[in-house]
């Protein structure tokens, strides 16, 4: 390749641009690009990893295997060693998912999935088509699946959970692991380890699993503009019983 002043590397289909002689190591990477100090650095010697992108300092570091990721900011995509189709754009955004089954995150805003304050490499077992939006969203979510966070500080403490839905700003930021669970308003209070919970409204506190609570405690009237229906349909009833009056109590009604 092309070393110029150790600032400016090319090494095959690969382009790098950085701070000092080892800034930016290629290694027969086909089609990655690389530009800030560290950016895309300490990968294996090998041309699995491909057509990745790395901008800013430490950016996309140690993404040792995966395939078309995307890290813009100060350290985004840091530590996703073996992950396919991931972006970060934010500092320190989808940083610290080391395990085999990290695949079409994205992260958009300051630490946003970020994966907490420990150790670096958190090796999750499946961290898969998740997407945080905002500062410090799902910033310490590192395990599971389908999860969509909107909202600065939204489901900031949760660290597990598949199939949740978190809008508002510091949304469901009480709890650690929810599946399945609804929540739509502003520093929601959710019921931690729930599932199936659906909340709606500013500050409004869920009433655990199975359950939808519409509504904080300020609220005094509630309307809808036709009655609620209630099915009678037996497979969606519960502890359904036999009963000891016959026919002949039926006869006896008075209509």
């Amino acid at each position: 390749g092309l070393n110029v002043s150790g600032s400016v590397k090319f090494s095959g289909d690969g382009a790098g641009i950085g701070t000092y002689n080892n800034a930016i190591e290629i290694h027969n990477r086909s089609y990655c690009t690389a530009v800030g100090y560290y950016a895309l650095d300490n990968t294996i010697n090998s041309s699995t990893p491909r057509y990745n992108t790395g901008f800013g300092t430490f950016a996309c570091r140690f993404s040792r295997f995966g395939t078309f990721n995307v890290g813009m900011g100060y350290a985004a995509l840091r530590d996703v060693q073996d992950g396919d189709g991931n972006v970060g754009i934010g500092s320190y955004a989808v940083m610290r998912q080391a395990g085999n089954n990290n695949n079409y995150n994205t992260g958009v805003g300051d630490e946003a999935f970020r994966g907490g304050s420990g150790a670096l490499g958190y090796t999750s077992s499946l961290f898969v088509q998740n997407t945080a939006v905002g500062n410090q969203a799902g910033w310490n979510y590192r395990e599971g699946s389908n999860n969509t966070i909107l909202g600065a500080e939204a489901a900031r403490n949760a660290n597990g959970g598949s199939g949740n839905v978190f809008i508002g700003f510091e949304c469901g930021d009480n709890i650690t692991v929810a599946t399945s669970c609804t929540y739509l308003g502003t520093s929601i209070v959710s019921t931690d380890n729930a599932t199936n919970e659906i909340v709606v409204g500013s500050t409004a506190t869920g009433g655990g699993s199975n359950t939808v609570r519409i509504g904080n405690a300020s609220v005094g009237s509630a309307t809808i503009q036709t009655a609620f229906t209630s099915p009678s349909d037996s497979r969606l009833k519960r502890n359904i019983q036999s009963g000891s009056l016959g026919l002949s109590f039926i006869e006896k009604l008075n209509p």
